[in-house]
């Protein structure tokens, strides 16, 4: 991970005994708001508040100090050397989460939408049936997938998941899955193997019981250390009963952490 990501809420960090703020970092860099005296060159310890049970402690170098923080406070650019422990680790796992809170505000606020894109209904005409000969309540949509019975052939497919946001929208989308006979994918439980914790953001069997749900990993993963036995424990975990593959090449591409390795 080389480029920054931006934070939704600035995290704590300690600087020398001296309380700042980031909002921007990667397992390379980060910018911390608030701390001033700091010299170029200088050596210090940054530890990164990220909960209440989770301190990561990375070995810095302040590359520069400027006053570009909010209302002319100070502000340093370090470079991380080093972690203390399994550090840098944690902190894949928190920066994983935090971008999945990312990607739910990026969608709720800013304009996403395709301008050229289409649905492709417009290659459908369907034949106008005046004599259907049948009452619409004698009508089945449902159908067997599975070993489950749905109400209708539909999916909410895997959206989301990795952060506390995350776990509410899960557990709605689980609701109106229980609710409506459909099948339910999770989204991306990548954040599971790296922080364990975050099981809870994907736990929707107690809302859910009946539904067919799909535990869910990106393919690529297995070319990344991911094991069939961590795929297991991630299926176990939420109670699922099949796993789904996904296949997010361009995503990868383009995401400055993204795996890469398809070969």
């Amino acid at each position: 991970m080389s480029e920054r990501i931006r934070l939704d809420a600035y995290l704590p960090v300690t600087l020398g005994g001296r309380i700042g703020f980031c909002q921007e970092l990667s397992t390379d860099e980060l910018v911390v708001d608030g701390v001033e005296g700091l010299e170029p060159g200088a050596s210090i310890a940054a530890t990164l508040h990220c909960s209440d049970s989770l301190d990561v402690v990375a070995r810095c170098v302040v590359a520069e100090s400027t006053d570009g923080g909010p209302s002319g406070r100070a502000r340093c650019r370090l470079v991380v050397g080093s972690f203390d422990g399994d550090g840098r680790d944690q902190l894949v796992g928190v920066v994983s989460s935090l971008r999945k809170t990312a990607h739910l505000n990026i969608v709720a606020r800013e304009d996403v939408e395709s301008k050229d894109a289409r649905a492709g209904w417009r290659r459908w005409r369907f034949p106008h049936a005046p004599l259907p000969e049948r009452h619409p309540d004698a009508l089945d949509l449902g159908v067997d997938l599975l070993g489950h019975r749905l109400a209708a052939p539909l999916m909410i497919s895997g959206m989301t998941g990795g952060s506390e946001r995350a776990g509410e929208i899960n557990r709605r989308l689980a609701r109106v899955a229980q609710e409506l006979g459909l099948a339910m994918g999770l989204g991306s439980q990548r954040a599971m193997i790296e922080r364990p914790e975050l099981a809870r953001t994907f736990a929707v069997r107690d809302v859910a019981p009946d539904v067919l749900l799909a535990a869910n990993v990106g393919a690529v993963q297995l070319n990344c250390g991911v094991s069939t036995d961590d795929v297991r424990r991630l299926v176990d975990a939420v109670q699922a009963d099949v796993l789904a593959l996904h296949l997010n090449v361009l995503q990868e591409m383009v995401q400055p952490e993204g795996d890469r390795d398809w070969a």
